[in-house]
C-alpha cells in the first residue's frame, strides 16, 4: 500500500496534458552525452564491459 500511494502521489506531480489517454503531449527526452557515450560503448562491446 506505501508504494501504491507513492505512485498516486508522483502521478499527481505530472501533467495533465501528459497523463491523458487521449492526444496525450508528447515530451522530447534527449540523453546527456555521459549517456550516450555509455550507450554507444554498450552496443560497440555488445553489452559487455
Amino acid at each position: 500500500m506505501e508504494i501504491r500511494d507513492y505512485c498516486l502521489k508522483e502521478q499527481n506531480t505530472l501533467w495533465e496534458e501528459s497523463r491523458r489517454l487521449d492526444n496525450p503531449h508528447q515530451v522530447y527526452v534527449d540523453l546527456s552525452q555521459k549517456l550516450y557515450d555509455t550507450k554507444l560503448s554498450l552496443l560497440d562491446h555488445g553489452g559487455q564491459m
